[in-house]
């Protein structure tokens, strides 16, 4: 979606990149999936793409993309716009700043102004468009304990708060914190997605069991979608499939197949 930055390869440049993507969207959400499309690698002041490790939305950089974005899916309700991946902790970038922007983060490959979240918003709702809007939370979108004080204002009311968990200890973890924040935040009339959440190690799926039973149980039911549907093993990260037809692996991708089938 962006605009032929020098650092993109001159075949993923757009259109090609717009086609590509476009075509593989609108064939999901044809087939009647919802699409999540995020800020999941950032760029700092020198247009170089970052990784995960990206603290704040970039200045330079990042109301573009969206307004990109937004004028292409707006004609498409089933594509939901997650603004930026996973930033990083209040250590990094302050509650205020990730709402207001004007701060400086810092991340390997230099450092950069951020723009706030309600700037974003507000860029994507002047192209027309009316998707839903991710807001995540803090830390890696673990927390969320202030998400409610720095909601932006949405002309679109269609504000959705993002939460991510894969039980490594960055935050909210147990249904106490759930109960507290994530529900909260629900009935203060934000829907909640986890659009991130899966177990790290030994292949199992006894954490993940637990936090699908607690949102498949709360009024309204809360959505999440697991990471990742990656042709790898288990025993190296969360990978849902063992092969490119889409078997399971054993026991963590099983234990979500099943899952999604009982409470279908």
């Amino acid at each position: 979606m962006l605009a032929g930055h020098k650092w993109c390869p001159s075949g993923y440049q757009r259109p090609n990149y717009q086609n590509a993507m476009g075509t593989f969207v609108n064939l999901a959400t044809a087939s009647g999936m919802v699409v999540e499309v995020d800020l999941h690698f950032g760029t700092g002041n020198n247009g170089i793409p970052k990784n995960d490790n990206y603290a704040g939305l970039d200045a330079n950089h990042a109301s573009a993309f969206w307004q990109s974005v937004a004028n292409y899916f707006k004609g498409n309700p089933a594509v939901i716009f997650n603004l930026i991946n996973e930033p990083h902790s209040s250590s990094e970038i302050s509650w205020f700043c990730y709402l207001n922007g004007g701060c400086t983060v810092k991340a390997s490959g230099g450092s950069w102004t951020v723009v706030g979240t309600q700037s974003v918003v507000n860029t994507i709702r002047a192209t027309g468009a009316t998707n839903p809007i991710i807001i995540a939370g803090l830390n890696w979108s673990n927390d969320l304990s202030q998400w409610l004080n720095v909601v932006p204002v949405d002309s679109g009311h269609a504000i959705i708060a993002g939460a991510h968990n894969y039980f490594d200890n960055l935050g909210c973890q147990d249904t106490t914190c759930w109960n507290n924040v994530w529900q909260n935040i629900q009935n203060n009339g934000y829907p909640i997605l986890i659009d991130e959440f899966g177990q790290l190690h030994l292949c199992d799926h006894s954490q993940i069991e637990i936090l699908m039973n607690w949102a498949d149980s709360v009024n309204p039911p809360i959505g999440y979608w697991a990471w990742a549907f990656t042709v790898a093993s288990c025993t190296t990260g969360p990978a849902l499939i063992s092969d490119a037809n889409g078997t399971p692996t054993q026991t963590y991708g099983q234990g979500f197949h099943d899952h999604l089938l009982a409470v279908q």
